[in-house]
């Protein structure tokens, strides 16, 4: 049985005061891009495989970059823009995933060399 001032200790000590920060510092981290909303796309990203990942991820970089350097801001504009956004940013996922299924290894044989 503990009790309350061994807790106490515990939770005073260089180890927890260190956890404590590093904490805080996460938090303060992730709510410049989104708090929660990053940690759940986060957490959605790594359900998938390493393959979709390759392919996902760089998508999503070029859309955010996208409306970065536009004019276009999500919250004043109408929900049409928002659903079209939504549209182009599945069609790109999907010619992304689509052309990285297609491609197939190629061989071919190279003069010169070893046998």
């Amino acid at each position: 049985m503990s009790n309350t001032k061994d807790t106490e200790h515990t939770l005073n000590g260089e180890f927890s005061l260190s956890l404590s920060c590093l904490k805080a510092h996460i938090d303060c981290l992730l709510e410049g891009i989104g708090g929660v909303h990053a940690q759940v796309l986060l957490d959605s990203l790594g359900k998938l495989n390493t393959k979709n990942q390759d392919i996902l991820i760089p998508v999503l970089i070029k859309v955010i970059e996208k409306i970065a350097n536009s004019q276009l801001n999500l919250d004043s504009d109408n929900d049409n823009s928002l659903h079209q956004l939504e549209d182009e940013l599945f069609e790109d996922i999907l010619k992304a995933i689509t052309l990285n299924s297609e491609a197939k290894p190629t061989f071919q044989v190279i003069c010169g060399g070893k046998e």
